[in-house]
């Protein structure tokens, strides 16, 4: 998940909260699907893997604290967001939108769609107070009369407008990514493959759905609608009920478990317990991801001065004296440095693959955004290097120019994070460790496909010294950023553009290139041909008396 500094990013939580009263009218929440999801095509021998999407709705994020507090890319660092819009859309979606809990309840056998027309209740109540607020918060005039249509009317009109009478079941835009963040996440999931499964020449075997828990970082601890925990489980239901289409990384937060250790009132359970004890072995949990523009480094962060954390979180008054029990005391890096050692000894131990965001993006402070820089993965390497690490968004691929890739053999001080990580990609200093980046979000396919070619023909021509082939045709992995995606109005052809793009780059003779980026890197980065990986998912389609997926039956074709 990525905010930014694109415009349509930017306007995005703005246009939100101005125009979410759209969304409470009739029609807003739509029902769970009771027909098959779109299959994947056992035919298509080439497998096909979306290695970075999300599958939540409002009440799995912190929504008024992130836009109140997120900044944008470095150096401007721009907010994500009007803050005084957050709490206004925050509590009409958590009043609104399907919690974990009610959504799960309705995905097990027998149970029906019970509840609707209290919500319709509840959302049409809503809605007039919330018109009256948001035209009086600076609507321009196109959002006035947005506010006066349902979304139906709303859906009715983009139809026309973008798609010329086009019969499209899903449009996109501003107005519907918010909606979409008003449904359940089974909805969100029969959306993806209805738009993508047939799109092209592939099918879309298998998504790996990314959660985020901001809890510590944002709100102090306080948990979103749907705790954490609960939306774990509700993506193991519906990793049953998609037939192991898609499967989940955990988030890892290390100031979570580091408030657990030091006993602080809202932390009541340790992320790295779940992890071993439930979430991987039980949950269907295939890997971890981390957000290190929250506010902390890979590692490293003992060799950085405490008052980098200073006055950062409302938990944290003393960087320079975080206690764990009488007579233990350390620096806040010291303490990170800690669960995070734990955390990648219990990869380590697991086989589990690491997903870092590396958009130098989103995090509370300029200062924070710029923890997930390449030079920053230097001390990680060291001691974890054998690990396997995707790098989301590549620190801002699409962002680089065709020149950049002219690297020289010591790269130069560059400003683009993308083409540092690149050259530090190139050396895995350990048997086993695979350093990998994906394509979340590379916008540009849809504006201008043949510009964002030509940067993909340059990086992936690129040659590291004293190595006999490039680096990137073997590491580079499709990623989406669904839903969030949907805020570009032409991003029904995302999945299309990124497979013609491809087999250009490939040309008339091969399909290497295509194969490689759009499944054969994460079979390899997700431990899916064999491995302790692939033994728990078989032990969870057992215990869920499930069928093997077709994505591993191709892998072993």
């Amino acid at each position: 998940m990525s905010f930014t500094v694109h415009t349509s990013r930017r306007q995005f939580l703005h246009s939100a909260a101005l125009m979410t009263a759209g969304m409470l009218l009739n029609g807003c929440i739509r029902r769970i699907p009771t027909g098959n999801l779109p299959v994947a095509n056992p035919q298509d021998r080439a497998i096909t893997v979306d290695v970075h999407c999300h599958i939540f709705n409002g009440t799995d994020l912190q929504m008024a604290q992130f836009i109140r507090k997120a900044v944008g890319t470095p150096p401007e660092c721009p907010l994500v967001g009007p803050a005084e819009f957050g709490p206004l859309l925050q509590d009409i979606n958590w009043l609104v939108a399907p919690t974990g809990k009610s959504e799960l309840k309705k995905l097990r056998p027998g149970e029906g769609d019970k509840a609707h027309a209290q919500r319709d209740k509840i959302r049409n109540a809503s809605y007039g107070k919330f018109r009256s607020q948001a035209l009086a918060s600076g609507a321009t005039s196109e959002q006035r009369d947005a506010l006066k249509k349902n979304y139906q009317t709303y859906l009715d009109y983009q139809r026309s407008k973008q798609h010329a009478g086009k019969d499209v079941t899903l449009v996109g835009g501003e107005l519907s990514a918010a909606n979409e963040y008003f449904q359940y996440r089974y909805v969100a999931l029969a959306d993806y493959l209805h738009l993508y499964n047939d799109a092209s020449s592939r099918t879309m075997d298998l998504m790996i759905a990314h959660l985020l828990d901001y809890d510590w970082p944002l709100n102090n601890g306080s948990p979103t609608r749907t705790h954490l925990d609960q939306q774990i489980r509700l993506m193991e239901q519906i990793s049953v009920l998609s037939e192991g289409r898609i499967h989940t990384f955990a988030p890892f937060d290390p100031f979570r478990e580091i408030a657990f250790r030091a006993g602080l009132d809202r932390a009541k359970w340790s992320p790295l317990a779940m992890l071993r004890k439930d979430w991987v072995p039980q949950r269907g949990c295939i890997g971890v991801k981390i957000y290190p523009t929250m506010g902390f480094a890979p590692y490293g962060n003992s060799q950085l001065s405490p008052d980098t954390w200073s006055k950062a979180f409302d938990w944290l008054p003393d960087p320079k004296n975080v206690s764990y029990s009488k007579g233990n005391v350390a620096t806040i890096g010291e303490r990170l440095d800690e669960v995070l050692g734990d955390l990648y000894a219990l990869c380590r131990e697991l086989d589990l693959p690491l997903m870092a965001h590396t958009d130098l993006s989103n995090g509370p402070s300029c200062e924070f955004n710029r923890f997930t820089a390449a030079d920053h993965w230097q001390a990680f390497r060291d001691r974890f290097g054998d690990l396997r690490v995707n790098f989301g968004h590549l620190g801002g691929f699409e962002d680089t120019a065709v020149t950049d890739w002219s690297m020289p053999s010591t790269p130069a001080e560059l400003n683009v994070n993308a083409c540092k990580l690149v050259a530090f990609m190139s050396s895995d200093p350990k048997a086993g460790g695979r350093y990998y980046g994906d394509s979340a979000y590379n916008q540009k396919v849809l504006t201008d496909r043949s510009g964002l070619q030509a940067i993909y023909k340059a990086a992936l021509a690129w040659q590291a010294p004293g190595q006999s082939q490039p680096l990137l045709p073997d590491r580079l992995m499709y990623g989406s950023d669904w839903s969030l995606l949907m805020l570009q109005e032409n991003m029904q052809t995302y999945f299309a553009d990124f497979v013609t793009m491809y087999q250009q780059l490939d040309g008339p003779s091969s399909e290497t290139l295509s194969d490689q980026f759009f499944g054969g890197n994460a079979v390899e980065y997700l431990g899916l041909r064999e491995g302790p990986t692939r033994r728990r998912l078989l032990d969870f389609y057992a215990a869920h008396e499930m069928s093997r997926p077709t994505w591993m039956d191709k892998i072993d074709s």
